[in-house]
């Protein structure tokens, strides 16, 4: 800041540099008393009431900041001292127009002043003003004649044309200003050529292009090979393909490992139009990772196939004999991409296909790549192939032991990766998949001394061993549902992690472990572990927060979504401050980047849902206090700007960045988990396609709808049931319009269930009668009651206000709320009792696998708490304003003999509810009754009872949970041998600790919502007493 001028405003630079100082070293206080007493002797000096009010908003007094910046603005300053701090302020004051105002009247003051015009820029950069962008650099071009104004144009044209409403004849503007640029000047820059060549590109004029780069500009290329490939790509985009594979050709003679040109060429050299969608998907991020020409088939007769695959396969012969081979992966990898084309083809040589993989394998079979390098082509070996793959590589594995230990286990890990990547053990039976996690664990165990030199942060040499055994451990509790299975894997990912904590797939698979078994805390508390932080939020939220959201730690909720807002926030307000930075350093060709990441990040889904989420949760935690949900409702719009995000508009534009590669096979999406239904016996790779990803994406539109609508619905429950209770005639039209449109949001809450409304309402009362269950029909348990809860709101509105009568409802006003709620408990506590499989002691009440206490906590805080509050709005319409219930039990005048059998209702709902709740509230004492020393006697009983090692007399291992603990504990044995951190790490862990951390994660959660059913009995206990 004291860099900019001498003296500001007439100030002399000694008088203000103390400010300069107190404010850049963050001492506030000290810098408003400067300030203050710069004020007193010069109390009309715009600069220094902006520094002031800069110096207010950094101490958080937002209130006290904008009427200084205010006043400065009115002195309408010109110099760009001034207007630069009061700029700073205004974007953290959220007034950036404001700002804008003030360089616009500083412009118009000194047209000529090509700073303000700059400044005037920024503003409309961080505003998005395309189109002010074009006019102000504009005019700093015909000021100044220089070439990255010029350039500022251009690149605000190409912004109205792929972000803004501009038509692609603007286009057609900047290539007729860059080509007067060149002819009269040249250019000088490298970008400026990129930015004139992509402006080319867009208008489909690809061959003047090409005679662009062949010219004197194509010599600002320093890179030759930069520039071969722009050539190379313009020749696909205009179908050239032979003319391309010439010039692809000479980049991989120089640069043989690149493996997107390598793709390219094989394409051109087909002559395959894939190419050009590889490019295209390349730069689109919503593009499935399957390579376009996977499913491709080339229109080539076999002999030009045969002919043009044989110059393939001669030409990278030849990359593979140029020096320093044994670095370069490329030239070999793609003897694996001609075999699958030829597959692909229809010409499969299956000897030949192997051989190439095995080849890769011996000389790269070493590397921590191996697995992602061959993952894609795996696939194409067809099943009964496979066996003699894994037998070979096995083979060569044993033949290669002289490489040294390191390389030996790395070649080891690799085959072990391709078995698991082909599904062997989802074949295989239990007890094979057993003796395959004691082979792993005995793997790793016999290798650990090799990682006891190494530092804390480096990764170890095996650890993914141990990834691939809990794999196979949670195979098998899929298959068989004992819980002994899900516990050793969690105990084994807990022993790695005491090794080394830093293994980020450990953490994330415990993450999703714990949360299974409804230990959220644990669950969390390892999340935390991770440190994630900026926009690894935005990717990695996924893992935590629909878990955190069906449990009852709100605190918890609360800090995530706090920080992930803050980030998300914070960005959004610095983005524009980052594309400026791309213009002032010249480089044009990441400006559409970065404000279409910008763009991705303001419609984020994840963003979307977190706010939506937030307002929920504060509903969800006020929903005993009647007043609070007023004013929570009321600072919505009565719930309109929720519903607002809801438009169709809104909901097409999401974009969705969560990294769910991430996540475990079990559970390939947030809501989805194949632990909780029958074995299938298949992976979770198989789904990352398109197609797949496609209804992913329209589920979570769908299912991001719905949420937006519990305010409003929540806000006319509370309004209609009101009408019902008020007899004022004039709030008729009010009361139409308002159960008008309840009806029809509730129509679009059915849909978003998957039914009509008249379908929904038949299936509820399906399962009223008893004829199906929730279980049975496979539905969404809480959604569905929350659908009835409002239903049943708007029917008694509908009918008690003559809005509609019994006979014109769509459906039988006999369906019953309270027995919904009854019976949804009741189905819930007989699904989540444990089976005889995990205790025969019928007095200790215990959480099992897969429990639905999530499920509990999401019904009782959301659906139940949605009665709750309209029967508090009925309660409070009930008695006068004021007064309290006579002892008697008379109501009172205001109630006539047509509200008495609403009253009548609404005494009987509060029975019923409180007796629901009270249900509730005694399941969960049963869990806070137990002994915890009884429970973890349990738990370990699950591994040591069944646990044991059984060996026939030929040696095989019988399947049973513990086999694998027992190999670890083991390891206790050899700690001398592990060097004094790891030594430590082994000889400290103890097993007892995992089920210790379930237990007191269980008793956290059935206690915290003990204590939300006592608050919720409290409130219907003062209703009863009420009415």
């Amino acid at each position: 800041m004291s860099s900019k001028l001498l003296v500001a405003g007439g100030i002399a630079e000694r008088r203000v540099r103390p400010l300069w100082d107190a404010i850049d070293t963050r001492q506030y206080k000290n810098a408003l008393k400067l300030a203050n007493t710069l004020l007193a002797k010069h109390p009309d000096s715009p600069y220094i009431l902006a520094l002031k009010a800069l110096v207010l908003e950094r101490m958080g007094k937002l209130e006290e900041s904008l009427p200084l910046c205010l006043n400065a603005k009115d002195a309408g300053p010109v110099d760009d001292l001034t207007l630069s701090t009061l700029q700073i302020v205004f974007q953290r004051l959220d007034c950036l127009d404001l700002a804008t105002s003030c360089y616009e009247h500083a412009c118009a003051k000194l047209p000529n002043n090509l700073d303000l015009m700059m400044g005037l820029f920024n503003c409309y950069v961080r505003e998005y003003s395309y189109v002010k962008q074009q006019q102000t650099a504009m005019k700093m071009y015909k000021l100044v004649g220089e070439e990255r104004f010029l350039l500022w144009a251009v690149c605000s044209i190409q912004l109205q044309v792929s972000c803004g409403n501009g038509g692609e004849k603007l286009l057609s503007l900047a290539e007729a200003l860059l080509k007067k640029r060149i002819e009269s000047h040249g250019l000088l820059e490298l970008e400026a050529l990129r930015v004139y060549i992509s402006v080319l590109e867009q208008l489909g004029k690809f061959e003047v292009a090409l005679d662009v780069l062949a010219g004197k500009l194509g010599d600002l290329f320093k890179i030759e090979n930069d520039k071969l490939r722009i050539q190379g790509k313009l020749l696909i985009c205009g179908h050239e393909y032979a003319a391309a594979e010439k010039i692809l050709r000479n980049i991989l003679e120089t640069c043989t490992d690149d493996w997107e040109v390598f793709l390219q060429y094989l394409d051109c050299s087909l002559g395959d139009d894939s190419v050009k969608k590889r490019l295209i998907s390349a730069q689109n991020h919503h593009q499935s990772d399957t390579a376009p020409n996977s499913s491709h088939l080339t229109s080539l007769t076999e002999e030009e196939f045969d002919k043009r695959i044989s110059d393939v396969h001669s030409f990278i012969e030849k990359l593979q004999q140029m020096d320093g081979h044994e670095f370069r992966r490329g030239p070999f990898l793609a003897n694996l991409e001609i075999e699958k084309r030829r597959t692909i083809f229809g010409k499969a040589n299956a000897v030949e296909f192997m051989q190439a993989f095995l080849e890769y394998y011996k000389r790269f079979g070493y590397l921590a790549s191996f697995k992602s390098d061959v993952e894609e082509f795996l696939q194409f070996f067809h099943p009964s192939e496979r066996p003699k793959l894994l037998k070979m590589l096995h083979e060569s594995c044993s033949q290669l032991s002289s490489d040294g230990a390191v390389r030996q286990l790395g070649r080891a890990i690799a085959v072990y990766q391709v078995e698991e990547y082909l599904d062997m053990t989802f074949t295989a039976s239990n007890d094979d998949c057993v003796v395959q996690a004691v082979t792993l664990t005995r793997l790793y165990l016999d290798n650990l001394n090799l990682s006891k030199d190494l530092d804390p942060q480096e990764s170890m040499h095996g650890e993914e061993l141990l990834t691939m055994v809990c794999n196979i451990l949670m195979q098998l509790f899929w298959r068989t549902q004992h819980p002994g299975y899900l516990l050793e894997a969690i105990m084994i990912l807990e022993f790695g992690l005491s090794i080394r904590r830093h293994i980020s797939q450990y953490r994330i698979m415990l993450v999703h472990m714990y949360t299974y078994w409804a230990a959220t805390h644990s669950a969390f508390e390892w999340y935390k572990s991770m440190e994630i932080k900026n926009i690894l939020l935005e990717s990695m939220t996924h893992h935590i927060f629909p878990q955190l959201l069906s449990s009852p730690l709100w605190s918890e909720s609360y800090e995530l979504m706090k920080e992930y807002l803050k980030f998300h926030e914070d960005y959004l307000k610095e983005a524009a401050d980052h594309t400026f930075l791309v213009y002032r350093h010249i480089n044009y060709s990441k400006v559409l980047e970065f404000v279409k990441f910008r763009e991705r990040m303001q419609n984020s889904y994840n963003y979307l849902l977190v706010r939506i989420e937030q307002t929920i949760l504060q509903l969800k935690e006020k929903a005993d206090k009647f007043k609070e949900v007023e004013n929570i409702l009321m600072k919505l719009n009565s719930g309109m700007e929720v519903l607002q995000w809801s438009e169709e508009k809104c909901l097409d534009s999401l974009s969705f960045n969560g990294d769910w590669k991430t996540r475990p096979w079990w559970s390939p999406a947030p809501d989805e988990c194949y632990l909780s239904g029958p074995f299938e016996g298949e992976a979770s790779h198989q789904k990352n396609d398109l197609e797949y990803q496609c209804l992913r994406e329209k589920q979570m539109r769908i299912f991001v709808k719905r949420r937006c609508l519990l305010p409003r619905l929540i806000c006319l429950s509370i309004r209609c049931v009101g009408f019902l209770m008020d007899s004022d005639a004039g709030k008729a039209s009010d009361m139409h319009g308002s159960c008008a449109e309840f009806q029809q949001l509730l129509v679009q809450y059915s849909s978003s269930l998957g039914f009509s409304f008249d379908e929904a309402l038949g299936i509820l009362s399906s399962i009223q009668s008893g004829q199906k269950s929730f279980k049975e029909l496979k539905l969404d348990l809480v959604d569905w009651i929350t659908f009835a809860v409002f239903y049943n709101a708007w029917k008694l509105s509908a009918e008690g206000t003559g809005f509609a009568s019994k006979e014109k409802l769509s459906f039988d006003s006999s369906l019953s709320i309270d027995r919904l709620m009854e019976l949804s408990v009741k189905e819930l506590i007989a699904c989540s009792a444990a089976p005889q499989l995990y205790t025969s002691d019928c007095s200790l009440k215990f959480i099992p696998a897969g429990s639905l206490m999530p499920t509990m906590t999401h019904l009782v805080t959301e659906s139940f708490a949605w009665h709750g509050l309209i029967l508090q709005s009925c309660v409070r319409y009930l008695l006068p304003l004021g007064k309290k219930k006579k002892k008697s039990g008379a109501l009172g005048s205001h109630i006539d003999g047509s509200s008495s059998l609403i009253v009548e209702v609404i005494q009987c709902s509060i029975a019923s509810f409180t007796s629901t709740i009270q249900s509730v509230k005694s399941w969960l004492g049963g869990y806070l009754d137990n002994s915890k020393d009884q429970e973890l006697d349990l738990f370990l009983a699950l591994l040591e009872g069944r646990g044991e090692t059984d060996e026939s007399s030929s040696g095989k291992i019988t399947a049973r949970p513990g086999c694998v603990l027992k190999i670890l504990e083991s390891s206790l044995d050899m700690v001398s041998e592990l060097g004094p951190r790891i030594g430590q790490a082994v000889q400290t862990w103890d097993a007892a600790t995992v089920p210790r951390k379930i237990i007191n994660s269980h008793h956290r959660f059935a206690l915290l919502l003990h204590d939300i059913c006592e608050s919720k009995l409290k409130t219907l206990k003062a209703m009863k007493l009420s009415v």
